[in-house]
């Protein structure tokens, strides 16, 4: 591969069944956290003012701890309201391989509390590639590894949602390829 430009692409079937799979996870976890910020907004503050009443001292202190316990139950409450409004997508490119880099795309996660992961663009030198076969429901994965300063950095891609045989991009990174 000399100045060629190897874009790999996801297979659209295996995209929009992936992307309607991750579609059904967020809206999941949006749907299981409006439920916990529901129970813990009853319990905490809904004990606290029981026994408050029972006692008969509803007094400022008391008021002010019901509002504080409030606050986690409406902080999740707005992570599921921002949950339940994301639109999770594959990128069109799964991985770009030119003559001196290789290029990842960013890609979303299906939770909101974790962050994206960031696109990235490694040197092509000392970059390889690898088929890890398939394991229990897992498919097989194409993984990139890559030393940096002592650290190694790995990028995994699922190997049956991609356009062209997996073996191609091992070969083009020049890497011994199994499966």
């Amino acid at each position: 591969m000399s100045d060629e430009v190897l874009a790999v692409r996801y297979r659209e079937p295996g995209r929009t069944t992936t992307e309607q799979t991750l579609q059904r996870l967020v809206r999941k976890q949006g749907i299981l956290q409006l439920i916990l910020a529901v129970l813990l907004g009853l319990m905490g503050p809904g004990a606290v003012l029981a026994a408050t009443i029972l006692a008969g001292d509803l007094s400022a202190r008391v008021i002010l701890l019901i509002i504080a316990l409030l606050v986690i139950p409406v902080a999740l409450c707005v992570l599921a309201v921002r949950q339940l409004r994301r639109q999770v997508r594959l990128p069109e490119l799964a991985v770009t391989i030119t003559a001196d880099a290789v290029r990842f795309p960013a890609v979303d996660r299906a939770s909101a509390l974790f962050p994206r992961i960031r696109a990235e663009e490694w040197v092509r030198d000392g970059t390889s590639a690898a088929i890890i076969p398939a394991s229990g429901l897992n498919s097989a994965r194409v993984v990139f590894t890559r030393q940096d300063d002592g650290k190694r950095r790995r990028r995994t891609i699922a190997a049956d949602n991609l356009a062209i045989d997996p073996r191609i991009i091992v070969d083009a990174l020049g890497s011994p390829h199994s499966a």
